[in-house]
């Protein structure tokens, strides 16, 4: 599991794993009705919402967990 402090993180996970896969921004595009403009933009860290984030990570094979902080 990674921790993500930073929208930048986020991108860098998210273009990872598409290449891993063998997918091109496009591709991911196309199949996600996101454009390859705003893909490019997420990937470099840009903010994006969370319908966004839970659409590309559900095509992207990655979830998204909230847990509350260990109590310190």
């Amino acid at each position: 599991m990674i921790k993500i402090k930073e929208g930048l993180e986020v991108g860098e996970l998210m273009r990872a794993r598409r290449k891993a896969q063998g997918v091109t921004q496009t591709l991911l595009a196309d199949y996600s009705g996101i454009s390859r403009v705003s893909i490019t933009k997420i990937e470099q860290g840009g903010d994006l919402k969370l319908s966004t984030l839970l659409k590309l990570t559900e095509l992207l094979g990655l979830e998204v967990i909230i847990k509350p902080r260990d109590a310190r």
